[in-house]
């Protein structure tokens, strides 16, 4: 089904609570989390002492990597709680200690891909699998489209012109600009903006059809390129990048080769499906990593997380930009914005 045309990008499409939208979407998880940690006997030594991740993982036979995920992920919805690097019993933890197992809570680990979690908590090493949704893909990037144009794109601005980002913005750089939904709407609000959406061949067909639908063909342009791989043009006021999720590593080269593409003075801004300041902040964020984590079968085969909007503000400070702060939650436990000064 064909996504209408937004006829005013300061008002969302269709008015939904997004923070219902996550909670209802990602319920599945919330439970074969709690079913996996009871399985594993979590409640049954977490108290109200405090432990640590390493403390944990080992008194349950478990690696650390994949058990943050899992603590990180309880602390978000208040299932066990954080303090600092310790983890604690609440009291749903301490009623799951004597109530035990819910009923079909130890199927579990005969469920095909929420079994595959217990294995990798375990530290083995499975066969990566075949992802359902592939990221960057056309299907992917039509979810995001639904997205920005229901809240996400309302509430970035909103943040965004707190910040005055784009006063006297003539041309913007859109890194895996994707569906160009957010250069569509950058644009229809200021007159004077221009803006090249860059990302991977293919992704860009899917932003030049949007261009056309929304006649604005003359303001946003298309560049294929890969951000790791590819130098960027040069000249940007601003340099604009949503929910791309590099992992650590992979953002520092982002990072450094943004700077070079901004004028003295210019912005780059990140909006990013990670937490303002620790994972625990982030269950719906951190959901998805849990994904990519068991889609890849291992620690190893995962790699690094992505840096946190505080790592990116360090990362930023680190390249050379002069300021950079974060700006605040979209959606709460789900995506966060923060801008660099150069």
């Amino acid at each position: 089904m064909e996504i209408p045309i937004v006829r005013d990008f300061r008002r969302p499409l269709i008015d939904v609570d997004m923070e219902f939208f996550r909670d209802v979407i990602t319920s599945d998880m919330r439970w074969a989390m709690c079913a996996i940690a009871t399985h594993i006997g979590l409640f049954e030594i977490l108290d109200d002492k405090g432990m640590s991740v390493s403390d944990i993982a080992g008194r349950l036979n478990c690696i650390d990597v994949p058990m943050r995920m899992l603590l990180d992920f309880l602390s978000g919805f208040n299932i066990i709680q954080k303090r600092g690097d310790k983890y604690y019993a609440t009291p749903f933890s301490w009623m799951k200690h004597f109530f035990g197992p819910y009923y079909g809570e130890e199927s579990v680990q005969y469920n095909p891909f929420w079994g595959r979690f217990i294995k990798i908590l375990k530290g083995k090493k499975l066969k990566p699998m075949e992802p359902v949704h592939k990221w960057r893909s056309l299907d992917e990037q039509k979810k995001f489209m639904v997205l920005a144009v229901c809240g996400e794109f309302q509430r970035t601005l909103e943040l965004l012109e707190k910040e005055n980002v784009f006063s006297e913005a003539k041309k913007m750089l859109d890194i895996g600009g994707g569906h160009g939904l957010y250069s569509i709407g950058f644009c229809s609000i200021y007159p004077k903006l221009k803006s090249t959406v860059f990302d991977l061949p293919k992704v860009v067909d899917l932003a030049l059809e949007n261009i056309k639908r929304y006649g604005m063909m003359s303001r946003v342009e298309v560049l294929e390129g890969n951000a790791l791989v590819d130098d960027f043009p040069q000249g940007y006021d601003i340099a604009f990048m949503s929910d791309v999720t590099f992992k650590m590593t992979e953002a520092k080269i982002v990072v450094e080769k943004t700077y070079k593409c901004l004028k003295e003075g210019g912005k780059f801004v990140i909006k990013d499906i990670v937490p303002c300041n620790d994972w625990s902040e982030a269950p719906y964020a951190l959901s998805h990593e849990i994904s990519q984590l068991i889609i890849a079968g291992s620690v190893e085969e995962y790699g690094e997380f992505p840096p946190t909007m505080r790592e990116y503000v360090e990362i930023m400070r680190n390249v050379g930009f002069r300021d950079a702060k974060v700006l605040g939650e979209i959606t709460r436990g789900w995506t966060s914005l923060m801008v660099g000064y150069k």
